[in-house]
């Protein structure tokens, strides 16, 4: 049975989400999608159509996913998010995963916060300090702060997934 879990941490893109996805991934039959991925060159938060459309609903049939975004056509990005058919389990990590529209597609939902200033601090080693890293920056804000707001009711239970220790 196809189970799919959303992870959902803070706003930084330096934060542990990914490392802990990867860390769990190998405890069952699974697959990572990011939805940094979907959202690359796309739109900050207005991409839930895109990630059923084109990745959900194929798994939900069991069928395998090989999807490459618009943007990414665009922007002559090479690769594509996979997924294979038959995982039992699929992790859809990153910011805004967890929101009433994308609720009936998942099981369980976590929520990952870290430290804001270690957050920061890990974005600027990773993706540098330019004045466009940090115009960047703000306009996610912009868009993640009143988007959390308005989708933090949206909480589901989290099923005994048979895992021991989340901590990283």
């Amino acid at each position: 049975m196809l189970r799919r879990a959303g992870l959902l941490g803070s706003a930084w893109v330096g934060d542990r989400r990914p490392v802990r996805a990867g860390r769990t991934r190998v405890l069952t039959s699974s697959a990572i999608v990011h939805t940094d991925d979907i959202a690359w060159n796309h739109a900050y938060f207005d991409w839930g159509a895109v990630l059923v459309e084109n990745i959900l609903q194929p798994l939900y049939r069991g069928e395998a996913v090989d999807f490459c975004p618009d943007a990414w056509i665009t922007h002559d990005r090479p690769g594509s998010i996979t997924a294979p058919a038959g995982a039992d389990f699929i992790w859809v990590e990153g910011t805004g995963i967890i929101r009433e529209e994308l609720a009936p597609w998942l099981d369980a939902s976590v929520w990952m916060q870290g430290d804001l200033d270690e957050q920061e601090r890990l974005l600027v080693v990773r993706d540098g300090d330019s004045p466009e890293q940090l115009e960047h920056v703000a306009s996610w804000l912009l868009e993640e702060l009143p988007f959390i707001l308005r989708e933090q009711r949206v909480v589901k239970s989290i099923p005994d997934l048979g895992l021991e220790d989340w901590s990283g």
